[in-house]
Formats: C-alpha cells, structure tokens, sequence
C-alpha cells in the first residue's frame, strides 16, 4: 500500500475503545480515536449537526472610550512622551 492509497483509507472504525470519542448522530456509531477525526466526520457525514456545534467566532473590539483610556495610560506610562502620527480612533 503505497502513501496515496493510505491517505484515503476510511478512519479506524470499531467498538469503542478507552479514550475512543464516537459519533453522537442518531443512527451513526461511528468511533474515532481523536476528537479531530471525530469533527472532520461530522463535518463530511451530519453537516447540520456539526453546524449546530461550531462554537461561534468572536472578534473582539475595543471601544473608543477603552482606547482612550489606553491613549491615556501609555503617556502617563511614558511620562508625556507623545506618539506623533498614530491614530487611535
């Protein structure tokens, strides 16, 4: 069995084993031995539910009163030595 043949062989599937994580799909009894394996699954196989899952993205914003509030604190860190030229808003 030659490297490519290897790379699309099917995941390791059986009776769970200790530390085994399996598929929580109606229907599907599927055991993977990482929890990687386990999402790439649900990803191919039960779309919905793995969207279901996803924790969502959060990007994180500062607010103009929270850059201020830094502006302010880096000057009275650097002892009134002033950036020229950065905008922080």
């Amino acid at each position: 069995m030659d490297r490519s043949e290897t790379a699309q062989s099917k995941p390791k599937e059986g009776p769970t084993a200790e530390g085994a994580v399996s598929c929580s799909a109606e229907g599907c009894g599927r055991a993977f031995t990482t929890f990687r394996g386990l999402r790439l699954h649900m990803k191919r196989a039960h779309p919905a539910t793995f969207e279901a899952t996803k924790k969502p993205i959060v990007n994180q914003c500062w607010e103009n009163m929270e850059k201020i509030l830094l502006a302010e604190l880096e000057i009275k860190l650097s002892r009134g030595t002033v950036l020229v030229g950065v905008n922080l808003w």
